[in-house]
């Protein structure tokens, strides 16, 4: 017999394999495509929340936070947690999101929403805000020290949890001085991100 007919059935048992790795890898393909398809509308569609820091012209130590969507779905449950640092100009910020701060809840921020809110300065174990010490007040608008404003804004749409972070600071000394403070971990932490954060609740003493 000749030896193309001997393999006969061998050859369709190849072939029929290789189809099957075939349709495999287009079903592989079709997953990633239509996965990044999905993630593409996602972006472009949902809720994008941000905030920025409104500083006043001395260092009183209050400040406003200003939150605003520019996304294309309303945010719910938005909840705006920021903390204040004094610190030496050679000194990085801490950036501890446990520590005690403040909290501004929003229930609903539709699309092209912006709101500024004053903020106290640091949150006191009170809950009220603990002002700038005199010492602090001379040191930041020498220069020595500088002010770090980080904060937190959660929030959900219809896509699910989402949260951005932001890390602003702030020398008073009017001279290229500025960019002498330590505060390259405060620039690294802005940034975005999907999933819940919780932030632990700090109960005043009594």
């Amino acid at each position: 017999m000749p030896w193309w007919k001997r393999w006969n059935g061998g050859w369709k048992g190849i072939l029929e394999s290789i189809g099957l790795l075939a349709a495999i890898a287009y079903a592989i393909v079709n997953y990633f495509q239509w996965s990044d398809l999905r993630h593409n509308f996602q972006s472009t569609e949902r809720a994008w929340v941000k905030i920025d820091v409104a500083w006043p012209p001395a260092p009183d130590g209050s400040f406003g936070i200003q939150t605003a969507n520019f996304g294309k779905n309303a945010a719910l449950a938005v909840r705006v947690h920021t903390w204040v640092e004094v610190l030496n100009k050679q000194s990085a910020p801490v950036l501890d999101e446990s520590g005690n701060h403040f909290v501004q809840a929003y229930g609903l921020l539709f699309p092209g929403d912006t709101d500024t809110s004053s903020v106290g300065g640091r949150a006191a174990l009170a809950g009220g805000p603990a002002p700038f010490t005199e010492r602090e007040k001379e040191d930041i608008t020498t220069g020595e020290a500088y002010v770090v404003v980080y904060g937190v804004v959660t929030y959900h749409d219809q896509f699910g949890y989402h949260w951005t972070r932001l890390c602003d600071w702030k020398s008073y000394l009017d001279t290229p001085a500025h960019g002498t403070a330590n505060a390259l971990s405060c620039v690294r932490y802005n940034s975005v991100g999907d999933g819940k954060i919780t932030f632990k609740v700090h109960v005043p003493p009594e």
